[in-house]
């Protein structure tokens, strides 16, 4: 089931940032964090308070008449989705870095190669119900920032999530 995460607070208010050559990279971030426990209602709230301090997110590609690209903070929501498999018996043991994207991709909604209409983060939650995991996955699409960015974000998300400052 897909719903929809607004900003707790908009703080996009329609800015626009330019981006450079160089951060024209058309994929994504993503990224897989499994728990034993997770409190789904909880990591929605901590989505939403932490889209308002990560505005950028929240925002869409737009193509100006030069062909120059920017990032508009347009305050959108983003996909959340929540599932449930009872396929896999439990999380197995994987490396850190998974080259293989075919076992892990069930498990993210990867962002679209449709910038100017598309979220720029989209979250996925799996509950593994024979092991009562739980497996976050997000995408974020690489124009907006680096892995460093990404970092920074899974950072503020997990303390607010865990109600400390970020």
């Amino acid at each position: 089931m897909t719903s929809y995460i607004d900003a707790s607070s908009p703080t996009g208010n329609g800015r626009r940032i330019q981006l450079l050559s160089t951060d024209l990279i058309f994929d994504g971030i993503n990224n897989i964090f499994v728990y034993l426990s997770l409190d789904v209602d909880r990591l929605r709230n901590a989505v939403s308070r932490t889209l308002s301090l990560w505005p950028i997110l929240t925002g869409r590609i737009l193509v100006g008449n030069d062909d120059q690209y920017l990032i508009e903070f347009t305050d959108n929501s983003i996909p959340f989705t929540y599932t449930e498999n009872d396929h896999l018996e439990r999380w197995p043991e994987l490396p850190v870095v998974v080259d293989d994207m075919t076992f892990i991709q069930p498990f993210i909604d990867s962002v679209q190669y449709k910038p100017e209409i598309e979220p720029l983060l989209r979250i996925k939650v799996t509950r593994l119900c024979r092991s009562d995991e739980y497996v976050l996955g997000t995408s974020v699409f690489h124009m907006v920032g680096d892995a460093s960015s990404a970092i920074h974000f899974h950072n503020d998300l997990s303390q607010i999530y865990q109600n400390l400052a970020p």
